[in-house]
């Protein structure tokens, strides 16, 4: 929720503890990507109804041409409600992939002139040094984010010049689960194939099995092959895809 540009809560009042607990969001992560989350058994009910209308409200101010869900294939209710709001399936898959961390971490032999660091360790070593996806300001509100930690904000340097060639520009660590999620794995294109994001990740889980994390998750777009060897060669195995739903306006 830290990233995106839109935070709808709806509070339900009467559910289990009778004290307005949060029942389902819907938030905005682009200017035409909405998704909304709530209990299986709420999405007929006038919060689910609730959530959807002001999505589409919002669209038509944004005046976008469609607007884009992501569903999990195991989330039944889910599907068939955004068929019956008029959502189709674009075409488009990703897959989720997790870990445990109780298995072996895979080895990596880092190249010369290469070496691992941590934001923890030398936070000159931001984003802003040659690899993100996002913006500073973006990259500023991440850092200040609760399930933010420097130490798992891995990056693979070159030559200790300040280019930053792979890393892991987030890893989200949630202490309650004891689990954590990679968001993104990413090498610059004129370092590739040297083992980086492999370094980085098993450096990042490490770090995770310090704060006692039990599993790791990330996801790639189902076609990104090189992504998915990527995790699997990690210990990463699939257990879910993720269909983007469209709806034109």
């Amino acid at each position: 929720m830290g990233l995106a540009q839109k935070v709808v809560l709806l509070m339900g009042a009467g559910q289990e503890d009778g004290e307005g607990h949060i029942c389902g969001f819907t938030f905005w992560t682009g200017s035409d990507q909405v998704d909304f989350f709530t209990r299986p058994e709420l999405y007929e009910s006038p919060i689910g109804k609730e959530m959807v209308s002001r999505a589409l409200a919002e669209a038509e101010e944004k005046q976008v041409e469609s607007i884009k869900s992501n569903c999990v294939d195991c989330e039944v209710e889910k599907a068939r409600f955004l068929e019956r709001l008029g959502f189709r399936r674009s075409g488009y898959v990703e897959v989720f992939l997790e870990r445990p961390l109780a298995d072996p971490l895979s080895s990596y032999r880092l190249p010369n002139q290469y070496s691992i660091i941590s934001i923890a360790d030398q936070p000159e070593f931001t984003s802003g040094n040659g690899l993100s996806i996002y913006p500073p300001e973006v990259n500023e509100c991440i850092r200040s984010a609760p399930g933010y930690k420097s130490d798992l904000d891995v990056k693979a340097c070159y030559c200790n010049e300040g280019v930053i060639s792979g890393c892991i520009s987030l890893c989200w660590y949630d202490d309650v689960g004891n689990c954590a999620v990679f968001e993104p794995v990413g090498t610059r294109d004129d370092h590739r194939g040297k083992g980086l994001a492999l370094a980085v990740m098993v450096q990042a889980m490490e770090n995770l099995r310090r704060y006692g994390a039990k599993m790791v998750y990330v996801g790639t777009g189902k076609n990104n092959t090189p992504a998915v060897h990527l995790y699997q060669k990690a210990g990463f195995s699939i257990t879910d895809e993720i269909h983007q739903w469209q709806r034109e306006m």
